[in-house]
């Protein structure tokens, strides 16, 4: 799995799956799990067991409807022990997740978790500048929660440019649910954006955030 296609400049041991479930524990401490649910992210990073990554900012924060969720549950089970967990699934394996930071206006956030693997991980950079429009482009992602260990979704498409009329740039890459979070790369192997949006009537045009954003978090959390 982790041998990556000479087609893509995309390391598939970067690739994280990410899920919010609602974790409830017996009175004998037995746990389980319902899903909430899930998004993309990219590592870009390692110190020592430590893996930084980056995601979607709204992933990263409980929406209301989750939190309203949980205390229904809560009521209607007072015997169980409910909490909002937030997981990452890297290399087979799940851990918990820590949000060292989310800039909800630019949809964006930076996570980091303890690993076993966190070793593997390939160093990935922001990239200088921007493509230019029409250069390739290439992500790994879990569109509606498709995810397995021993699978890799890799999608490529083309820069599109930035509206700086809003906080996006735009890609020629299919998405949609589950998609969010996901990295994009340059031809280079370089970062220049963290998947967002995605157009309800045309699912190959997705927007992300703008790569300074991505250059100045990297600077302050990562480096």
């Amino acid at each position: 799995l982790y041998e990556n296609a000479k087609n893509t400049v995309y390391p598939n041991e970067n690739f994280i799956f990410l899920q919010r479930l609602i974790s409830v524990k017996d009175s004998n401490g037995n746990v389980d799990y319902l899903p909430l649910t899930s998004a993309s992210g990219i590592a870009v990073k390692n110190k020592k067991e430590v893996v930084f990554a980056f995601s979607a900012g709204h992933w990263c924060e409980s929406s209301e409807d989750e939190t309203r969720s949980l205390e229904l549950l809560s009521e209607l089970n007072p015997e169980f022990e409910l909490e909002i967990v937030n997981n990452v699934s890297f290399f087979g394996k799940t851990y918990p997740v820590e949000i060292l930071y989310t800039d909800r206006f630019n949809d964006i956030c930076v996570l980091s978790f303890k690993s076993d693997f966190a070793r593997k991980v390939k160093t990935i950079k922001p990239a200088k500048k921007y493509p230019k429009i029409g250069e390739k482009v290439y992500t790994a992602s879990a569109p509606a929660g498709m995810y397995g260990h021993n699978m890799r979704l890799h999608f490529e498409g083309y820069f599109a440019g930035c509206d700086y009329g809003n906080e996006y740039c735009f890609y020629s890459v299919p998405g949609t649910v589950g998609s969010s979070g996901s990295g994009i790369l340059d031809e280079d192997g370089n970062l220049i954006s963290i998947l967002d949006i995605s157009i309800v009537d045309f699912n190959h045009i997705t927007g992300g955030t703008r790569l300074e954003i991505i250059q100045e978090l990297y600077n302050i959390f990562v480096k």
